[in-house]
């Protein structure tokens, strides 16, 4: 699938190919980069904010010029926030439009290949055409959704690397994470990224090879409901008390016959369901406790009996470095 594309023998696609994956990944990273910007403008916002609420929370007297100046720094703070967001506006839907037409050209690139290599003088095999149109059509589904998804996520980590190691110079970690130093914060992130797409990968170990058996099933099915459209005599039996006047044959309903489907059906669908649930229930756990997470690394600190162990600092201009 990568050699059909990324090496065609056309120079055009081949071009096209790589110059997608690199305008992907730059807009990931232009993406981490929203976010990290994103993230300090809201630090500067609310500490204005916070300022321009002291000055009008004292009754006594209102320094009319230390209030302007406050309300124009929050001005400014939205005219800053605008500056950081405009290009987004224009470049998240340009790139999901090169994305969507990446995916699309990677399909055609594959059904072309299959296209060239179908011998009309052999028989197909079963659900071929089937296998050409729904599996390339998932796959450029797959590749437009996970590529943004697996990109995004390791740009962020990528982007908020140096806050973490920022924040773990100022706060002491737990003691079975207290040796990694400053790097505390970051090792924790990935450790929980890691867990979580670890425990992801072994509860849904099962979902690809459920998703082909159920494939065959309702090709199967699909391809039994055609034929009883078009040659219903291959499905039905043959009333034999009717029909012996010389006049047709009449045929039995085809209810005896799709049984067996049901039952294959029902069973593989209950299978892929019961897998889901045990991933869906993995990954809202998950996701749960990664929100509680930083509550219960860095809570306990706060209330700690030891002052040498209350090392949390509000602001970077004093850090202190965990023994």
């Amino acid at each position: 699938m990568l050699r059909e594309f990324f090496f065609s023998a056309s120079f055009s696609e081949a071009a096209f190919a790589w110059s997608g994956l690199l305008i992907i990944a730059g807009h990931a990273l232009f993406s981490a980069y929203i976010k990290f910007a994103v993230n300090g403008w809201y630090t500067s916002f609310y500490d204005t904010l916070q300022s321009s609420g002291s000055l009008l929370m004292n009754t006594t007297a209102v320094d009319d010029a230390a209030l302007a100046e406050s309300q124009l720094k929050v001005w400014h703070q939205l005219v800053s926030f605008l500056r950081i967001i405009a290009p987004a506006i224009i470049i998240h839907p340009a790139a999901r439009w090169i994305r969507s037409t990446w995916s699309l050209q990677w399909r055609m690139a594959l059904m072309q290949s299959y296209i060239n290599k179908w011998d009309p003088n052999k028989t197909p095999i079963e659900g071929a055409s089937q296998r050409l149109h729904e599996d390339t059509q998932r796959f450029a589904k797959g590749i437009d959704t996970y590529s943004s998804v697996v990109l995004n996520s390791m740009c962020t980590l990528a982007a908020f690397t140096p806050i973490l190691i920022s924040l773990g110079e100022r706060v002491k970690g737990p003691p079975w994470v207290a040796r990694c130093g400053r790097m505390w914060m970051l090792v924790c992130a990935v450790l929980g990224a890691l867990l979580g797409l670890g425990v992801a990968m072994l509860v849904g170990r099962r979902l690809v090879g459920l998703e082909v058996a159920n494939q065959r099933v309702e090709a199967e099915l699909r391809r039994d409901l055609v034929v009883l459209e078009t040659t219903p005599e291959a499905i039905c039996e043959v009333d034999d008390q009717k029909g012996e006047d010389g006049s047709p044959p009449l045929l039995l309903s085809p209810a005896s016959y799709f049984p067996r489907l049901w039952v294959a059906v029902v069973h593989n669908y209950g299978a892929l369901f019961q897998s889901f649930f045990a991933l869906n229930l993995w990954l809202d756990s998950f996701n749960t406790v990664m929100e509680l997470a930083p509550y219960v690394l860095v809570a306990p600190l706060l209330f700690a009996t030891d002052p040498k162990v209350r090392r949390l600092r509000l602001h970077a201009d004093a850090p202190l470095r965990p023994r």
